[in-house]
């Protein structure tokens, strides 16, 4: 699996990603944008590191590709950022019981595709029916 960053917007549909062709890129491949979160540390025991969640922004697809990065075009945004807003379990604005003075975990506003998003190949189906 390739993974990358976003190294430029172009514009609202489209971005520059840091792999090209040397990274084995090739026009119509499709990549997802992540935000991952730091590591969650268990309360209890703090040397304990219980890992990190990742979350998909959105698809784009690569149109155009050079030695060392491509132009794509973002197909779908997953998430926006109200969407957060859309779990129940982190719904401050109704009474949760959540603190929202405590440090969010992943604040909407890391729901954008920028410079430095993960970008990550994203499995097709030919792919998926090998590992299986």
């Amino acid at each position: 699996m390739i993974e990358g960053k976003i190294a430029a917007i172009v514009d609202d549909h489209s971005v520059v990603i840091n792999r090209g062709k040397r990274d084995g890129v090739r026009p119509g491949m499709k990549f997802k944008a992540v935000y991952k979160t730091e590591r969650i540390v268990d309360p209890d025991d703090k040397t304990r590191v219980l890992d990190g969640l990742s979350f998909m922004i959105g698809k784009m697809e690569v149109t155009s590709v050079l030695d060392a990065f491509s132009y794509c075009k973002v197909d779908s945004p997953i998430l926006n950022a109200g969407f957060l807003a859309t779990l129940p379990a982190l719904q401050i604005e109704r009474g949760s019981l959540v603190d929202p003075s405590e440090r969010q975990l992943a604040p909407s506003r890391e729901f954008k595709m920028k410079v430095g998003t993960v970008v990550q190949e994203e499995e097709s189906a030919d792919q998926a029916s090998k590992a299986s």
